[in-house]
């Protein structure tokens, strides 16, 4: 177990805020998992929570009946498929009674495709990944990627920037985007199992739900295709540039693009964190 931060929390701190915040590291050399978003959300994290314990864990320290239902398990960005092999079933049944008994978790990117009943993945022309999730926080699909932005020779996905409409007020802004994915609910999902915080602003209605807040039980699962933990300066675009060339004008747009849409995105993923705050308080 890595420790990133610590603070000792006054009572009233204490119960003004989410107790632990655990994010998943794969392996302690980060397998599946995207380093940089570890870091990100951490930093995103502290900026929410002036006093809050993060710890980062690798699958054989992830142990979910251990903690305090006021904690905040988070699934970053990576490679889910990785994550089966790394996962045992029971830690996965232990992760679903967490949330179902009260706790929180935040899934990004990977995370949100790890986090859905059905994952559909298009890796290729003649490669997709269509299987059914245990987790199955959101009652349906996770579809992606959403954007076509494959390298073809090397089937990575390219950073993208995507028009954000948060639900909430109808703020829009430009947000990371690298693989993933849109959501579609099940037929006859009851209402309340699910809520949609974001669309992605410039997509039809059947592919426009960016970022979904599901009740599971006592607690809540919030799962985002878009990255709200990058910010324009975690973005390398001059050796981004220095490899392609051709693409100085797209990178150009995009990094005005999202600097000018840092306070929104903030905004966005604080909004979240006080959801989470908000079914803490209830226990």
């Amino acid at each position: 177990m890595v420790f990133l931060k610590q603070t000792l929390p006054t009572e009233r701190e204490t119960a003004e805020r989410t107790s632990h915040a655990y994010i998943f590291r794969g392996t302690d050399s980060y397998q599946g998992i995207s380093i940089d978003g570890v870091k990100n959300i951490q930093r995103l994290l502290e900026s929410c929570h002036t006093f809050l314990e993060i710890a980062s864990l690798n699958s054989n320290e992830v142990e979910p009946e251990k903690w305090d239902k006021r904690s905040l398990f988070v699934f970053p960005g990576g490679k889910c498929h990785i994550w089966d092999q790394l996962f045992k079933a029971t830690t996965i049944r232990k992760i679903k009674e967490f949330v179902h008994d009260g706790g929180n978790v935040l899934g990004v990117c990977a995370g949100a495709y790890f986090c859905s009943r059905i994952v559909q993945y298009q890796i290729s022309d003649t490669q997709v990944i269509d299987r059914e999730r245990d987790l199955a926080f959101f009652p349906g699909k996770c579809v992606g990627p959403l954007l076509s932005n494959n390298q073809p020779e090397t089937n990575r996905a390219t950073i993208q920037e995507v028009k954000i409409r948060w639900e909430s007020d109808q703020s829009e802004g430009y947000v990371l985007m690298n693989g993933g994915g849109y959501f579609v609910p099940d037929p006859g999902v009851p209402a309340n199992d699910y809520q949609v915080l974001a669309r992605y602003a410039d997509e039809p209605d059947e592919k426009s739900i960016a970022v979904v807040k599901c009740k599971v039980g006592e607690g809540v699962a919030i799962l985002s295709g878009p990255h709200f933990e990058y910010s324009w300066e975690d973005i390398p675009f001059s050796e981004l540039i220095e490899v392609d060339p051709e693409q100085e004008d797209r990178l150009g747009t995009m990094r005005t693009r999202l600097q000018e849409s840092n306070h929104f995105r903030l905004q966005c993923f604080k909004e979240m964190q006080a959801l989470f705050q908000t079914n803490s308080l209830s226990k």
